[in-house]
């Protein structure tokens, strides 16, 4: 692991230990819209809206046909206020690019709404900024340059059997692995930037002429993609299948999903918390890594949102892997049209 890099990212985490993270005032977090795409996110997407609210003045999401409770319980919490706007993604009949439909989803929002900066986002990720930093000095401060700044991905862990489960599930029952096999970001767009821009596959970058290093922000982006066996199972295996139906996809993209997919076809689609929790360790792991990551021991790791962050719709929150599977299979003729 790179020294410096692991010190800059201890100092991210540290800083905001004691904080109620993600919690803005109202004159800050009126600045920054959040976009995703989401599939299937039902066992997050309740506390993805709630913690990710106090940062974000809206969040857009972006369905891709979910065939889980995702859009019911997106509705219910829009019906309590939650400044969410919803749209159900048609499908065009030539593949999927979700690079390519952030983008043009992100550009329209630069050109309509009043806003500062648009983040992209995914329903796993959790921006982590110590509440009494004053984001928009820091966020103009980075884009000035270039229109547009990298916040650091730090993957969480389930540590606990049922970690979904019980009252506050993300911020008792994940921490972080102790390092990044490879440290990976996501961009942060200022609005007159986000008119023109064009996203590069998983929101981790963007095109661009320029030889500068984008600026790092000094915060984390919480990333909690593996949560329980069906919940990666479903993921991996139908998200495996879309990365391969895509059009331009480029060589060696999202490697990580076909990984973890045969990972789990090698068990018969029966994984065990214990092999999720492996997964979660070792997710978007290269080959020629030479660590081996481990749950992180750090006592001033950050939480996950707050002691309060509970899921209500628990119901709703089932995942149920069989399900997806075939509603899944049933849009395949759509793709190839």
């Amino acid at each position: 692991m790179n020294i410096g890099l692991g010190n800059f990212l201890a100092k991210c985490l540290s800083f905001s230990f004691k904080k109620n993270l993600g919690v803005e005032s109202q004159n800050e977090k009126q600045r920054i819209i959040g976009v995703a795409v989401v599939k299937n996110e039902a066992d997050i997407i309740e506390l993805f809206i709630k913690i990710n609210c106090r940062f974000f003045s809206e969040i857009h999401i972006l369905d891709h046909f979910s065939s889980d409770s995702t859009a019911t319980i997106i509705k219910i919490l829009q019906t309590r206020g939650y400044p969410i706007k919803y749209t159900l993604l048609e499908n065009d009949g030539s593949g999927f690019n979700q690079a390519d439909i952030t983008t043009q989803y992100v550009r329209r929002v630069a050109h309509e709404l009043e806003c500062d900066y648009i983040m992209p986002i995914d329903a796993d990720e959790f921006p982590c900024m110590r509440p009494t930093y004053k984001i928009n000095k820091m966020l103009a401060e980075a884009t000035r340059r270039d229109g547009f700044c990298l916040i650091p991905w730090v993957t969480y862990c389930p540590i606990n059997k049922d970690p979904l489960n019980g009252p506050a599930p993300l911020y008792t029952n994940f921490k972080p692995r102790n390092y990044e096999p490879k440290q990976y970001y996501k961009v942060i767009l200022t609005r007159d930037f986000a008119k023109s821009v064009k996203l590069t596959a998983g929101n981790h970058g963007v095109v661009t002429e320029t030889k500068n290093k984008p600026k790092i922000i000094k915060a984390i982006l919480q990333h909690v993609p593996v949560r329980s066996p069906a919940q990666i199972t479903s993921k991996a295996i139908i998200g495996s299948a879309i990365q391969k139906m895509t059009i331009n996809r480029k060589p060696g993209e999202a490697f990580h999903w076909h990984k973890m997919a045969e990972k789990i076809l090698a068990k018969n689609l029966e994984i065990s918390q214990a092999e999720a929790l492996d997964i979660a360790l070792n997710y978007a792991k290269t080959k020629n890594c030479l660590f081996s990551p481990k749950i992180s021991v750090f006592p001033w790791h950050p939480r996950i949102g707050t002691p309060e962050d509970s899921i209500e719709l628990i119901d709703l929150a089932q995942v149920n892997f069989e399900k997806n599977l075939e509603a899944f299979k049933g849009k395949l003729p759509t793709y190839n049209k």
